[in-house]
C-alpha cells in the first residue's frame, strides 16, 4: 500500500552582546541562524503502468494476487515496490540574521520621558530541493540554492502628552505612540507596515487604550520556487468530490495534477484594529483585582497555501482542464474534468472581530504570589 516516511529536523545557533551607553541608553546586537530540513521517503500505493506491463511480459512475472490466507506479500522483497511510483525528497531552509537594537530617553518632556527605540537588520534565506529521479517517477535532481536577501530598518516612538504634573481634572496620563518598519526583500521589492496607538487615563485606575498596526508576511522561498511536479491521484467515492458545473456528479478515477511553487504568488497582508478598557479596582480591599474588556477587528488578506481539490474546483475553474462535452450531457454542462494545477496559490481572506473580557486578582504575600484569572472571547469568523 501507499507508505510516506517523513522527518523534519529544526536547528538555531544565536549568540549576542547587549550594554549600556549614553547614560539612559541600551543597545542589542545578535546573530541568529536556523536550519529546517524537510524529508520524505514517498511510496505509493498504485503501479507505474508502463512498469507493469513490462513486468507481466517478462519472464519473471509478478504475482499479483494478494495471499489472505497467511497475509503476505507472495513475492520476493522488494518486486511489487519497484513497479510503485516513488517521490523521496529532501529540503532544506538556511536562514541567517543581524540584528542590532539601541533604545532609550529621546527627551525629558513636560508629561514625562519621550523614549525612543530604533533597529535595523539584514538576512539571507536560503533554499535547496532535492528530488529523487527515477524510472518509475521521471522528474529531476534540483539541488541548485536559492536565495533571497532582505534589510529592515524600524523605529518606535512612546510620547506623553499629558499627565498629572499639569494638574488637569480627569487627565491622569494622556499618551500616543506609534512605530514603522520598511523591509525590502530582493525577490518582492519593499513594504512598509506602519502602527500608530494611544492610550488615556481619566484616573489612575481607569484605562481606555486604541492602536491600529498594518502587517506584511513575504510569501516563503519554499513556497515560491519549490518544484512543480506532475503526479497521479485516485478519487472515489469516499473522497468525497463534486463536480458542481456538471450538476454535482461525482469525480471518479485516477487524474495527473501538478503541485509545488507558484513564483507568481502574492505576499500576505493585515490589518488590525484594537480598542478597549482595563478597570483596576480602587480600595485595599479590593487591590490587585482588575477587569478589562476589548474590541478587536484583524483582516487578513491574499492568504496562500495548497488548495484542496474541492476548494479548487469551486473556486478557482481557471485551474481546471476539461474535455470536451459528452453527447449526453445538458446545454449547461461543462465538460468533464481531465486534470488541475495544484500548485500554490493565494487562496482567500480571513476577517476576524470580537471581543476578549478577563477578570483578574494579582496580590504578593510573604509565601509568594497569588494570581486568579478567568478569560471570555467572543468571536465572529468569516
Amino acid at each position: 500500500g501507499a507508505q510516506t516516511l517523513s522527518r523534519q529536523e529544526n536547528r538555531s545557533l544565536s549568540a549576542g552582546i547587549r550594554g549600556d551607553f549614553l547614560t539612559t541608553w541600551r543597545y542589542d546586537a545578535g546573530y541568529t541562524w536556523s536550519r529546517n530540513v524537510v524529508s520524505d521517503d514517498a511510496r505509493s500505493g498504485s503501479f507505474n503502468f508502463g512498469l507493469l506491463n513490462t513486468a507481466i511480459a517478462s519472464a519473471n512475472k509478478p504475482i499479483l494476487a494478494y495471499d489472505s490466507f497467511n497475509g503476505r506479500d507472495p513475492n520476493a522483497a522488494g518486486v511489487l515496490d519497484a513497479l510503485r511510483p516513488f517521490a523521496d525528497h529532501k529540503d532544506t531552509t538556511d536562514y541567517h540574521q543581524y540584528m542590532v537594537v539601541a533604545d532609550g530617553v529621546l527627551w525629558s518632556g513636560w508629561a514625562g520621558d519621550v523614549n525612543l527605540a530604533v533597529g535595523a537588520e539584514a538576512g539571507k534565506e536560503k533554499v535547496k530541493f532535492w528530488r529523487e529521479a527515477s524510472i518509475a517517477t521521471p522528474t529531476f535532481v534540483l539541488t541548485k540554492p536559492f536565495s533571497r536577501d532582505t534589510t529592515a530598518a524600524f523605529a518606535e516612538i512612546r510620547v506623553p502628552l499629558l499627565g498629572e504634573k499639569q494638574k488637569i481634572p480627569f487627565v491622569n496620563l494622556l499618551e500616543v505612540g506609534g512605530a514603522v518598519r520598511a523591509q525590502d526583500y530582493s525577490y518582492v521589492g519593499g513594504v512598509t507596515a506602519p502602527t500608530y496607538r494611544a492610550m488615556f487615563k481619566p484616573g489612575s485606575w481607569v484605562t481606555l487604550r486604541t492602536s491600529r498596526s498594518e502587517g506584511f508576511k513575504p510569501v516563503r522561498l519554499y513556497d515560491l520556487l519549490g518544484p512543480v511536479t506532475t503526479g497521479t491521484t485516485t478519487l472515489t467515492a469516499t473522497s468525497n468530490v463534486r463536480d458542481n458545473l456538471r450538476g454535482g456528479e461525482a469525480v471518479l478515477g485516477t487524474f495527473t495534477r501538478s503541485f509545488g511553487g507558484n513564483p507568481t504568488l502574492k505576499p500576505e497582508e493585515s490589518v488590525s484594529k484594537n480598542g478597549g478598557i482595563v478597570i483596576d479596582v480602587p480600595g485595599k480591599w479590593f487591590k490587585g483585582l482588575s477587569f478589562s474588556a476589548d474590541y478587536y477587528q484583524f483582516n487578513y488578506t491574499d492568504r496562500s497555501g495548497g488548495p484542496g481539490t474541492q476548494v479548487l474546483f469551486d473556486f478557482f475553474p481557471e485551474r481546471v482542464t476539461r474535455g470536451p462535452k459528452l453527447p449526453s450531457d445538458p446545454a449547461s454542462y461543462a465538460g468533464p474534468i481531465v486534470t488541475w494545477d495544484a500548485t500554490n496559490i493565494n487562496l482567500a481572506g480571513v476577517q476576524t472581530k470580537g471581543w476578549d473580557f478577563r477578570a483578574m486578582y494579582r496580590r504578593n504575600y510573604s509565601f509568594g504570589d497569588l494570581v486568579v484569572s478567568a478569560s471570555l472571547s467572543d468571536a465572529n469568523l468569516t
